[in-house]
């Protein structure tokens, strides 16, 4: 039997196929036949950690409808996750300049959606807790920290073990997502049973469960915010690139304004951007492998290309096309105030080559059917016709398996 395509949804996707969706009932028939292509092995949807963020509500009072997201994204994709955003950058900045010899170090592609993360255990050390929370007290002198330290210190000798046990116990769930099933695990940690090396593993395996993960989220709100900006600013230096982009982009319209008007200000400056494109492609994978990851490596050492960095290339083609369509317009969009739609589109646009299908809105599927052939027959058309979609794509590929 043949392995399921590999599906990847646009965000919005998930939202016209949840519950609480003003469309629900017109789009159910769609969501059942997902599901049908799911059980049948026909298909294997997945997600990414930009879909997380975009699924997850901006605030708390729109909980519902975020979880009613995260439902119907649990549902279809189950735990079949992509590499997190940031790591498959790294990976293949890492591989490209192992192979050109920049890199000494094994080269591997972490599987977790959630990026790796330091987890910081000192505030579950019980001295350590208690000498900050003594620090506290109001009052600065030596004299009145040693006091309020010695109060905490008799507090604790006050309390049974399995009521010091459950208090650590309860400070770990409120700071992180840990699962309720894992939970006899913790209380062994406290009482001894289990390595502080275990308690990072569960810690880690609430995070890579993305419907725990994100019901903790929208529950624990204050304590789940920083995890949520662990996920929104793994594109930092990423987006850095974009707006040196523009910053080019802006200095080509001042350049072409003093020299035509009209349609020859646009052939110029489309002819001159991509100049500046390909200087970027030349360029862009060295800075980036210096900024990100330290990485020394000559001006122009390393190359951009569909080959040999097929997702970083992916990304930045979708996204300098967006900043290429400005060349018309009067003056170049800022990447800065521009809605976050485009930079969001082209985050996942990093995972397109990873996958058989890919959904994308209209105007995002005109940028990226420009990657070339392979490419464009993965993009599938609007959601209502993604099933029979997927089923043509699994019925041709099934033919030219038999004709092998």
């Amino acid at each position: 039997m043949p392995a399921p395509l590999r599906v990847y949804l646009d965000s919005q996707d998930f939202s016209r196929l949840s519950a609480m969706h003003a469309e629900a009932a017109e789009y159910l028939p769609v969501k059942k036949a997902l599901l049908d292509l799911r059980h049948r092995g026909v298909a294997e949807f997945v997600f990414s950690d930009i879909h997380i963020f975009e699924c997850l509500p901006v605030e708390q009072t729109h909980g519902q409808e975020g979880q009613a997201r995260i439902d119907v994204l649990v549902e279809l994709c189950g735990r079949n996750n992509l590499p997190a955003f940031g790591n498959v950058i790294e990976y293949e900045l890492k591989k490209l300049a192992a192979a050109k010899g920049y890199y000494r170090h094994p080269v591997r592609l972490s599987k977790d959606w959630f990026p790796e993360v330091e987890i910081d255990l000192s505030a579950f050390d019980r001295d350590t807790t208690m000498k900050v929370d003594a620090a506290k007290y109001q009052g600065t002198s030596r004299a009145q920290r040693r006091v309020a330290l010695k109060n905490a210190r008799k507090k604790r000798r006050s309390m049974t073990m399995e009521e010091a046990n459950h208090a650590g116990l309860q400070d770990i769930l409120a700071r992180f997502p840990v699962r309720k099933a894992d939970v006899p695990r913790m209380l062994g940690i406290f009482r001894g049973t289990v390595s502080q090396r275990e308690l990072i593993h569960v810690i880690r395996e609430g995070l890579s469960d993305v419907a725990s993960f994100c019901r903790w989220i929208i529950e624990h709100w204050a304590e789940g915010e920083s995890f949520v900006r662990i996920l929104r600013d793994v594109a930092v230096n990423f987006h850095a690139s974009m707006v040196w982009l523009y910053d080019e982009m802006r200095g080509l319209h001042q350049q072409a304004k003093g020299i035509h008007t009209g349609e020859e200000m646009s052939v110029l400056v489309g002819a001159m951007f991509e100049e500046t494109r390909e200087r970027f492609l030349s360029s862009g994978p060295g800075s980036l492998a210096e900024q990100l990851l330290s990485i020394d490596v000559p001006v122009r050492g390393l190359r951009m290309s569909p080959e040999e960095t097929p997702s970083l290339y992916s990304a930045f083609d979708y996204l300098s096309r967006v900043l290429f369509q400005s060349a018309p317009e009067k003056n170049a969009r800022n990447p800065r105030k521009k809605k976050p739609s485009d930079f969001l589109d082209g985050m996942h646009a990093i995972f397109l080559p990873m996958v058989d299908v890919f959904r994308a809105d209209a105007q995002s599927q005109a940028l990226l059917s420009q990657q070339g052939e392979k490419q464009r027959d993965k993009l599938a058309p609007s959601l209502k016709d993604l099933p029979a979609f997927i089923e043509r794509k699994a019925a041709s590929r099934a033919g030219k398996q038999q004709m092998d």
